[in-house]
């Protein structure tokens, strides 16, 4: 299989093409998208018309706030949301908001300099993947960016992460329910949702899209995916995730999604009905403890570490 994988960072974005047949392996590391864009911004003189979608804020918004000091600034609700989740808030900066209609009448209107909003631009994508000598075509596409969500009002941004993907790891709790294939994104996750809308448009069969914090995560976890090919086929492997999910089994729903209730009578319940010893299931706690500290961190530069955490041993060479 051929494989594109993007980490769209803050500062950089790393490209990998990846051969499983061939064990081929091309990489680049460029500027962000919101850097590449927003020094494109800066060199258009004039009025805007930013249409496009959510992608990574920083130097844009900057950009814009000061734009439309000096300039009218118009944007979509979609690409709005790149600056700010409260419309209120975007206008209040002096920046019109508008609806789709109304922005391809913008479009067309002389005065007006068009600015497209995207973390994955594919025209970009297709020359540095040409650059590496291969076809532009991939059987999976896999995008790697943070998201920070779109939080109920009086809630963080991080516990509302945090929340989320503690409810999906309660339900399946492998670190693959936090990959989300193009159709099951969560709706609050804006970003993600603006990855999977823009990598449709590249030549693949299929989209996965994963927040950035949660991938950093997979390195850590302890799951068959960080050993190598070898260890994989090592019974002793293989019997101590047998020993994971059979303690994970005699939880109650409660007990999986707030460990720290489990208390001693507790762990002697579970260690019998999953046939085991208190200390296995102490050792499995703890492992729940460091991922719920690694989800509050969010950590950056996850592609990396993600491929780290797939099966079959970890990265190519020269990804490390």
């Amino acid at each position: 299989m051929r494989f594109l994988m993007v980490d769209i960072g803050a500062g950089t974005m790393d490209v990998l093409w990846y051969d499983t047949e061939t064990d081929l392996h091309y990489k680049a590391v460029v500027k962000s998208p919101v850097r590449y864009i927003a020094e494109k911004a800066a060199a258009i003189q004039g009025n805007l018309i930013v249409t496009g979608c959510e992608m990574g804020g920083g130097p844009i918004t900057g950009l814009l706030k000061q734009r439309a000091g000096i300039d009218d600034v118009v944007m979509t609700s979609a690409a709005a949301a790149t600056l700010h989740h409260d419309p209120e808030m975007v206008t209040s900066w002096g920046i019109k908001i508008v609806d789709d209609d109304r922005a391809e009448a913008f479009q067309l209107d002389k005065k007006y300099q068009s600015m497209v909003l995207e973390d994955l631009e594919a025209e970009r994508l297709r020359r540095i993947v040409e650059g590496f000598g291969v076809p532009f075509e991939f059987d999976a596409v896999v995008v790697c960016a943070q998201d920070h969500g779109v939080p109920p009002p009086g809630q963080s941004h991080l516990d509302f992460r945090h929340n989320m993907f503690t409810d999906l790891l309660a339900t399946n709790p492998y670190p693959h329910a936090l990959l989300f294939e193009a159709g099951e994104v969560p709706p609050a996750l804006n970003r993600l949702g603006s990855l999977v809308q823009s990598a449709r448009s590249l030549p693949t069969a299929e989209v996965f899209v994963m927040d950035s914090g949660m991938a950093a995560m997979l390195e850590k976890l302890p799951i068959p995916g960080n050993v190598n090919p070898a260890a994989l086929k090592d019974q002793a492997n293989e019997q101590q995730l047998k020993r994971q999910v059979a303690i994970i089994n005699s939880m109650t729903p409660g007990e999986r999604r707030f460990p720290k209730t489990i208390n001693g009578s507790r762990k002697k319940r579970i260690a019998a009905g999953s046939g085991l010893q208190i200390q296995d299931v102490n050792r499995l706690l703890k492992q729940f403890t460091q991922m719920e500290k690694m989800m509050r961190k969010m950590s950056r530069g996850g592609m990396k570490k993600m491929m780290r955490g797939m099966p079959g041993g970890g990265m190519p060479p020269g990804m490390h």
